[in-house]
């Protein structure tokens, strides 16, 4: 197989185990995956048992597939990255969730977009500012914590 041929595979492979976890998500946990809108009802638990057994036999046949194809390709995936990409993503998609999240809940803002508020709800929104900028302030302190960078 050449270079074009592995890449193709491995991006199929991260596609399927992608398109499982939001499956499992769904079913099982009631997140719906287009990220917002209503929780889900989350599959009676043997229902999900089978479909979570059949998911599994589908990744798995991949990846026998691919170890015999190109073991080099299952892996380098299969081996995780160092504790410090975990941090570093953490803390990225915080800092995101920070810059998306606050702006959003503040009250002007808020109303330019969606219509006046009274000065109860204007109040109620500044509070659910503050308290989620201290909460999310605490987890990013605890992700930076743990967080020892190589010198």
């Amino acid at each position: 197989m050449n270079d074009s041929h592995r890449r193709h595979l491995f991006a199929l492979l991260v596609q399927l185990e992608d398109t499982v976890s939001r499956i499992t998500q769904a079913g099982w946990m009631g997140i719906s995956p287009s990220g917002g809108g209503q929780r889900l009802t989350p599959l009676p638990p043997s229902q999900w048992r089978m479909l979570q057994e059949a998911l599994e036999r589908l990744v798995d046949s991949y990846h026998d597939a691919l170890n015999r194809l190109v073991p080099e390709l299952t892996q380098q995936h299969d081996q995780p990255e160092p504790i410090e990409t975990t941090y570093y993503w953490l803390r990225l998609l915080l800092g995101n969730l920070h810059d998306t999240l606050l702006p959003e809940l503040d009250p002007e803002r808020f109303e330019k977009r969606y219509g006046n508020l009274s000065e109860e709800e204007r109040e109620a929104l500044r509070r659910l500012q503050r308290t989620i900028e201290r909460e999310l302030k605490h987890v990013q302190d605890i992700a930076q914590m743990h967080f020892q960078p190589k010198r």
